[in-house]
């Protein structure tokens, strides 16, 4: 009775940090002791755990790296269909200076109408591709996330592994939100109300992904902080919001 009640209290520790019961162990006085091999006794299982996979979708190197490429290319297409607006603008000006009925008038409006017809298919071409592509990014990454909480929860014998979106993790530090923002970010359906601080393992596959990118100087590490920044302008420019001001500190209500 006394081990059992050991085991699950090192269990019930071990994702604050980041080791097993057996490492725990090894720790405290070398390897873990054998069990028998006629009645070898099964790891506790762990109920269920959490991850914030919204924030390792924005901290993880690739997507950030492909996602800003990405937004450069679209750029550079938008910039060259700005050309040809303009350039469609100039065929207008040069139709109103035609008289209507005669040949060249006749001319330049089939002109207008193809080059018009012409800009709007490449206009949308380029839409869908863009969002056929950030899809693509955003799949590949969440599978690779996916595929270090598949490793680590079978590590750690754990039985569930719920998305929860923290909250409290995507505000700006020394800064409460604005309420445009609040509705924002409030808006996201949370499947996880409550959890045990020690059983999210969102640090742990932080970690794993930090780790998978270490040496590649194609994907430097994200700057968090620098993240939310940007995603609460776009936030402001979207909806009017105030620039945030006050104190949110995780864990704790928001001071109004």
């Amino acid at each position: 009775m006394k081990r059992t009640l050991l085991l699950l209290f090192v269990l019930g520790a071990f994702l604050a940090s980041g080791t097993t019961a057996t490492d725990l162990m090894a720790q405290q006085g070398g390897a873990a002791p054998a069990q028998p091999a006629a009645n070898p006794q099964p790891q506790p299982q762990i109920p269920a755990v959490v991850v914030d996979t919204m924030y390792l979708m924005q901290i993880h190197p690739k997507l950030y790296a492909e996602k800003n490429a990405l937004l450069q290319s679209q750029k550079q297409a938008r910039d060259a269909l700005q050309l040809k607006a303009q350039e469609y603008q100039n065929m207008m000006r040069e139709l109103q200076g035609l008289t209507p009925g005669t040949p060249e008038y006749s001319k330049k409006s089939n002109e207008v109408r193809q080059f018009e017809f012409d800009l709007n298919l490449q206009a949308n071409d380029l839409s869908e591709k863009a969002q056929l592509n950030l899809i693509i990014i955003n799949y590949n990454a969440y599978q690779e996330i996916k595929k270090y909480v598949d490793t680590f929860a079978k590590q750690s014998n754990i039985v569930l592994v719920f998305n929860h979106i923290d909250i409290a993790r995507q505000l700006p530090v020394e800064q409460k939100p604005s309420p445009e923002t609040m509705d924002t970010e409030l808006s996201v359906t949370q499947a996880v109300i409550w959890r045990n601080p020690s059983y999210d393992i969102t640090g742990h596959i932080e970690k794993m992904i930090d780790q998978a990118y270490a040496n590649n100087p194609n994907y430097p590490k994200v700057n968090f902080e620098q993240v939310k920044q940007q995603m609460l302008g776009q936030r402001s420019a979207a909806g009017g919001a105030q620039p945030p001001t006050g104190v949110a500190t995780p864990g704790q209500p928001i001071r109004q």
